[in-house]
């Protein structure tokens, strides 16, 4: 068939240039690029490694820190508390303010209101007996 010859003969040409390209595309990409990428994922571990290894010390600096300030907070407390139980001793005890006194010892400040009752029962509450 002379269809299927022609088909054979325009084909093979296409496939090898086709072929042809991905090979140039695979060498240029395969050799130039990925070798590319594949330092800059270098540089980029490295540069994590390092940056988490900065901020490990620094914790442990912080950490340092933090144990020392307690200890010198603990103290500066203490000195706070001690001046001020001094000065409250030197300070004479005043009465109480007026608002603050009680105005009978039997009563309270405050008094419950007294409940309001009737002195009688009016007539339409009582049971009528005939």
């Amino acid at each position: 068939m002379p269809q299927i010859a022609q088909i054979l003969e325009t084909y093979v040409s296409q496939f090898f240039w086709l072929l042809l390209v991905f090979a140039f595309l695979y060498f240029v990409i395969g050799r130039g690029m990925v070798t590319k990428i594949d330092a800059n994922v270098d540089a980029r571990g490295r540069k994590i490694a390092d940056d988490l290894a900065a901020a490990e010390r620094a914790r442990a600096e912080a950490d340092s820190f933090v144990s020392g300030g307690s200890d010198a907070l603990n103290t500066a407390r203490g000195e706070a508390q001690a001046k001020a139980a001094a000065a409250k001793a030197k300070v004479p005890r005043m009465p109480k303010p007026v608002w603050q006194r009680p105005t009978r010892k039997s009563q309270p400040s405050w008094h419950p209101p007294k409940p309001i009752l009737p002195r009688h029962a009016p007539r339409r509450w009582t049971v009528s007996r005939k």
